[in-house]
């Protein structure tokens, strides 16, 4: 296989590789199955940071974990179970977990249009050849050590280190010293000795150059605003060649880049064991650089152009020169990336070809300028955006690859994939298609669908895939995307709210058809947008499902966003909403228009009504309620989960209006939490 051949298309699975399933759907029908009456009513808290969850980034995932007490609910022995939306596969890992637990078959169907989805998906709900992939992971060490070696070269210095001291001169002496005692070199440089050990980069840390304003001198942003003891920049710094006073917005873009800093590992000549240092750059990596620079590229990487009208580009990376996808790398970790893509690009073996490619695209999202300098460790790009950071980690991409194999070997010695399990109880299909027409899939042959659609514009995954999508070399076409864009103009290819709800309705419509009749779907929704979550509501009720159920999905660790929602700095939600709906035996025209207002006082007497039970509810079930159930984000999800389920409009109904409301009616608020006055003294 060519490093340019696209990897995907084997295995997506075709409309005749599901006629089986629902053969033997039919064959089962015979059989009465009792139609489930009741809803699932629970709502769900469940953690992001396990290992399963973290085998690969992804903008958005729901935890498998929380996923199964619905399909123990909804779903029997020989159903059939869609995910439209796929994503990374999550509905497809929880069928896995929950199979493990039962002697039950079910099969399921994990859709998506985008190609990064597709490729994550497949390799999150199939299982390897652990030896064949062990073996292969092998060859590519002992093939690219060398060259590894060239890439991430540096020095540690021994004795007091001279930044000055050019690799031209090191190269030429040790030339001429081939031996080395305990690993030390010595040379002569400016008169001193100067004794280096062999050392290899962790992480090169990489600055923005400014021009002063005032005297056109270059500013170091490293070296003149942040702190690398406490990983904070300050919000003011000088020019140290006229003293001018600057903040890092009176520079519009960087002048350029510049290596500022290393971290690197070297083995003690001593105690003989590896050591982690850091230090200021040095002339001799300088010019380590430079020669890599001169290489030419003589592997295959993605070059593809990138428009600078993307909703992400427009956001930072377009202002920074990024055109193309290889722009959002170093030269040195598009080098390396390019030379592991080739290496696994050869290797025959198709499902072990994939899933080291799942490692290495996941590698390569750490690999480039997007990586953030964090002091405490743990860097790693901001997940949903395509944001450089002025002080960027270039990675030693080979040890994040590293890391990310061995938690592979992990994930996949999972007894979800054993081979019993696999052949006998669980079938998984992968399909690449747009949720709006799902051809491959026959009217009425669905027993449940879970799944988390687009929040309108809260992420945009064409953009935010783009970087795993190029080293696939299969951009997903962003206009057949279901969302609506902030920035982007319909002039240049932006949607607007209303193709979003017409993209919504069509997507319910679907999944309208290919439900049986009685049965149910439960989709996850996240949005402060009260215009777009009505929109979202009146998709499924136009389509001609009945609203049964609204609860909570609570995901522990939060965005950004959602932190500063909980803290009350932004009006925003931090609680995914799961709505449950039911495709009615008989069909029914369902009136979308006919909401009913949402008065102050009704506002006030469900949050009212809430906080005195909360008290009891914080003893009884500790865990399940905790304090946090007393701030704006999560009150304003309880008030749409109310109201949803009795058809009240959402368009007012925002978190500003839910504060106002509190305030008015004599609540207490202390600390980002809301209390009533008979309860004040619990905010102590």
């Amino acid at each position: 296989m060519s490093n340019k051949s696209k990897p995907l298309q084997y295995y997506i699975s075709k409309k005749t590789d599901l006629e089986g399933i629902f053969k033997n759907d039919q064959r089962n029908s015979r059989k009465e199955r009792s139609i489930i009456t009741k809803p699932f009513s629970k709502s769900i808290r469940t953690k992001k940071d396990t290992s399963t969850y973290n085998a690969h980034s992804y903008p958005t995932k729901v935890p498998p974990e929380g996923i199964v007490p619905f399909l123990e609910h909804y779903t029997t022995d020989g159903d059939v179970i869609l995910d439209p939306f796929c994503g990374s596969g999550m509905t497809g890992v929880a069928t896995r977990l929950l199979t493990t637990q039962t002697n039950q078959r079910r099969s399921v169907i994990l859709n998506d249009l985008g190609t990064a989805a597709t490729h994550i998906s497949f390799n999150y709900n199939n299982g390897i050849d652990l030896a064949e992939f062990q073996r292969q992971v092998g060859l590519l060490d002992s093939e690219l050590s060398q060259f590894r070696s060239e890439m991430y070269q540096t020095f540690h210095c021994v004795t007091p280190q001279l930044i000055d001291v050019s690799n031209l001169s090191i190269d030429r002496i040790l030339r001429a010293q081939p031996n080395q005692k305990d690993g030390i070199r010595s040379i002569n440089f400016k008169g001193k000795t100067l004794e280096l050990v062999n050392a290899e980069i962790v992480n090169a840390i990489w600055s923005e150059i400014n021009i002063c304003t005032k005297c056109d001198a270059e500013i170091n942003l490293w070296k003149v605003a942040m702190n690398a003891k406490t990983g904070k920049m300050a919000k003011s710094f000088e020019c140290e060649n006229c003293k001018t006073p600057h903040t890092r917005a009176d520079f519009a873009k960087p002048h350029r880049h510049q290596l500022a800093y290393v971290i690197y590992e070297y083995t003690c000549p001593k105690t003989k064991r590896t050591r982690r240092s850091e230090r200021e750059a040095a002339r001799f990596d300088q010019e380590i650089l430079e020669v890599i620079s001169r290489k030419q590229k003589t592997n295959w990487h993605p070059a593809h152009p990138i428009s600078p009208n993307r909703e992400m580009m427009t956001m930072g990376p377009a202002k920074l020169g990024v055109k193309t996808i290889a722009d959002f790398y170093t030269k040195r970790n598009l080098l390396v990336c390019a030379k592991i893509w080739d290496f696994i690009g050869a290797i025959t073996c198709k499902r072990t070809r994939s899933a080291l490619m799942f490692a290495a695209t996941n590698t390569f999202w750490h690999a480039t300028k997007m990586r953030r300098f964090n002091v405490k460790g743990g860097m790693r790009p901001l997940t949903g955006t395509l944001y450089i950071p002025q002080i960027s980690a270039e990675c030693n991409v080979f040890r994040v690859l590293e890391k990310k194999i061995n938690e592979l070997v992990d994930f996949y010695s999972n007894e979800m994939f054993s081979e019993t399990l696999s052949s006998k109880k669980l079938e998984s299909f992968q399909v690449n298609e747009s949720a709006t027409n799902l051809t491959s899939i026959p009217s009425g042959s669905i027993d449940y669908i879970f799944t988390d659609p687009p929040f309108g514009g809260n992420i945009y995954y064409s953009d935010c895939n783009v970087i795993w999508e190029g080293w696939l070399d299969q951009l997903t076409d962003d206009q057949n995307e279901i969302l609506f864009n902030r920035s982007r103009k319909p002039k240049d290819g932006g949607k607007t709210r209303q193709q979003y709800h017409s993209l919504m309705d069509a997507a319910f419509r679907e999944m309208y058809r290919v439900l049986k009749a009685g049965k149910w779907a439960s989709i996850v929704f996240n949005n402060s947008d009260n215009e777009i979550l009505a929109g979202f509501v009146d998709s499924a009720r136009k389509a001609g499902f009945e609203v049964r159920e609204v609860t909570f999905f609570d995901k522990d660790q939060k965005s950004v966003k959602g932190y500063m929602g909980q803290k009350g700095t932004q009006n925003v939600t931090n609680l995914d909403i799961v709505l449950t709906v039911q495709k009615p035996l008989k069909a029914k025209s369902l009136a979308t228009n006919e909401r009913k207002s949402v008065s102050d006082e009704k506002v006030f007497r469900v949050i009212s009504d809430y906080l005195k039970k909360l008290p009891s509810r914080l003893t009884e079930k500790d865990g399940v309620y905790t304090d946090e159930h007393r701030t704006s984000p999560f009150l304003h999800s309880m008030l749409l989960r109310h109201f949803i389920k009795n058809n009240f409009d959402l368009n007012e109904l925002t978190i500003s209006r839910l504060n106002q409301v509190c305030s008015n009616y004599g609540l207490e608020y202390q600390n980002g939490k809301w209390f009533l006055e008979s309860q004040i003294e619990l905010a102590a």
